[in-house]
């Protein structure tokens, strides 16, 4: 982590609102100290048609698994604290396109994006706690990044050897871009990292603006 950001986290115990290992390998990739803790919002429980679009629906529930982490804070927690909750979906033709939880659903997402471009959304919320009694007090920024995938068309063995390999298995779109799902896709226009599931470079320009904007008051 560059400097500048890393004076200014000094004094805050920073939380990832997340168990995906993704998200908590590319942290750690740039020497970021944290703590993880899965957030209770039941995600499942929203349903995507109720928004306009991809992008509020990932903003909506990034904003919800963070705040349900601050909510859990203990009384006697060090203040200072900073949360950040992440969801990440694939978008194809404006249908969103869930997690595969069988090889079966796994082929038939795949079978789908062969060929063709989709969107990668990911929405961040960064929450700053100064008060565990007064959420007013809290200072919140977030943001959505967007990023275009084009696959390769793939034959019906190629997309079979891949789900037997069982990394699409629970990963948005049913592939993981920084493992052999790396061999499906031709080409990305936008963030690298937004694909596996946490835009690191806006997320540390948006965090250190925060933090600079709080500093000041």
């Amino acid at each position: 982590m560059l400097s500048p950001l890393r004076e200014l986290l000094q004094q805050y115990q920073l939380i990832l609102a997340s168990s995906s290992s993704q998200r908590k390998a590319i942290w750690r990739q740039i020497g970021l100290k944290f703590t993880t803790k899965a957030s209770p919002f039941d995600e499942e429980s929203v349903n995507p048609n109720d928004f306009a679009d991809a992008s509020k629906f990932v903003e909506y529930l990034a904003h919800h698994k963070a705040e349900a982490i601050v909510r859990d804070l203990e009384r006697n927690e060090q203040l200072k604290t900073i949360v950040v909750g992440a969801d990440t979906v694939i978008v194809d033709n404006g249908k969103i396109i869930g997690k595969p939880h069988t090889h079966a659903k796994a082929i038939e997402t795949l079978t789908r994006l062969s060929g063709r471009t989709h969107n990668v959304f990911t929405g961040v919320s960064i929450i700053l706690v100064s008060s565990l009694q007064n959420k007013e007090g809290n200072r919140e920024a977030s943001f959505v990044s967007r990023t275009e995938v084009e696959f390769a068309s793939l034959s019906e063995e190629t997309i079979k050897s891949y789900v037997q390999s069982d990394e699409p298995l629970n990963k948005a779109g049913a592939y993981g871009i920084q493992g052999l799902g790396a061999t499906l896709v031709k080409s990305i226009k936008g963030d690298y990292y937004n694909v596996v599931g946490f835009p690191i470079q806006e997320f540390c320009e948006k965090l250190e603006i925060l933090l600079r904007t709080c500093k000041s008051e």
